[in-house]
C-alpha cells in the first residue's frame, strides 16, 4: 500500500510539472485571426493592374468610388451626386485610379433616393489582360450595411473613410458578401431586365459598357417587392450599399 501511495504521488508531481512546462507554450502560441477566419475569399494577387485604369460609373443616385485591399479602403478616387436629376445620372462620371497593386480591391460605395429606382453601372478597364469588367460581372459582390449616409459623410474625409473601414472589418469578419443582383443592361436603356422598369434616356448611360448590367443589394423586405425589385420601385433597400471587386482581373 505505501508502494502504491508512492505511485501515485510521483504520477502526480509528474503530471503537475507537465502542465507547468506547457502552460506558458500554449498561451505563447498566437491566437488565431478572429478577421481572417470569417474573410470571404480575397481573389485578388494575379498580376499588377497597369499604371492607367479608367472607371465609368453611374449610380441612381450617389456613389463614391475608393482602392485599398481586401477589406480596407486606403483612397479616395472621387464621387458623384445626381440626387433627382436623370441628365446627371446619364452623364455619369469618368476616373483614373492611382496606384494599384496586385492585392488591390476596387469599392463603390453606393445609395439612392429611395425614389422611383435605384442602381449602379460601372466600366472598369486598361489593365495588362486586357480585360474590361462591367457591373453585373460575377467578380463583383456587395454588403449592405444599414446604415444612413453619415451626417459627417463628405466621402473624401478621413473621419468618412474610418467608417466605411469599420462597416468593411464587418463584412469580413463576419464574411456577409452577398452576389449583387443583376438588372438590365446599359444598352437596353432600363434598370430591369425585360423594360418594364424605369426608362433613363437616351439610352447609354455616357462612358459605360453597352453590356454593363445595372446592380443593386436585393433586401427581401415586404416594402420593397414588386416584379422589378431591387432597382424599382423606389426602395431603401438596407443602404448605404458597398460594392467590390478585386482589381488584379483588368
Amino acid at each position: 500500500m505505501t508502494s502504491s501511495k508512492m505511485v501515485m504521488k510521483s504520477l502526480v508531481f509528474t503530471l503537475l510539472a507537465i502542465s507547468l512546462t506547457l502552460t506558458p507554450m500554449i498561451w505563447a502560441r498566437p491566437l488565431a485571426n478572429p478577421v481572417g477566419t470569417g474573410t470571404a475569399p480575397c481573389r485578388a494577387g494575379q498580376e499588377v493592374p497597369a499604371a492607367t485604369i479608367t472607371a465609368n460609373v453611374t449610380c441612381d443616385n450617389d456613389f463614391a468610388l475608393y482602392v485599398g485591399d481586401c477589406c480596407v479602403a486606403t483612397t479616395f478616387v472621387g464621387n458623384n451626386s445626381c440626387d433627382v436629376l436623370n441628365s446627371c445620372i446619364r452623364a455619369g462620371a469618368t476616373f483614373t485610379l492611382p496606384s494599384l497593386t496586385g492585392t488591390s480591391y476596387i469599392y463603390i460605395v453606393a445609395w439612392s433616393d429611395h425614389a422611383i429606382a435605384q442602381g449602379l453601372l460601372a466600366t472598369f478597364k486598361g489593365g495588362p489582360h486586357g480585360t474590361t469588367i462591367n457591373s453585373g460581372d460575377p467578380l463583383w459582390q456587395v454588403y449592405a450595411t444599414t446604415q444612413t449616409f453619415p451626417s459627417f459623410g463628405s466621402p473624401g474625409k478621413k473621419k468618412f473613410r474610418n467608417f466605411l473601414n469599420a462597416q468593411l472589418d464587418m463584412a469580413c469578419s463576419g464574411n456577409l458578401w452577398t452576389t449583387p443582383a443583376v438588372g438590365g443592361t446599359n444598352a437596353s436603356g432600363n434598370v430591369v431586365p425585360g423594360g418594364s422598369g424605369t426608362i433613363l434616356e437616351p439610352i447609354n448611360a455616357a462612358g459605360a459598357d453597352a453590356n454593363a448590367n445595372w446592380i443593386w443589394f436585393q433586401s427581401g423586405m415586404a416594402a420593397c417587392a414588386g416584379p422589378d425589385s431591387p432597382f424599382s420601385p423606389g426602395c431603401n433597400h438596407n443602404e448605404f450599399l458597398i460594392f467590390r471587386f478585386p482589381a488584379s482581373y483588368l
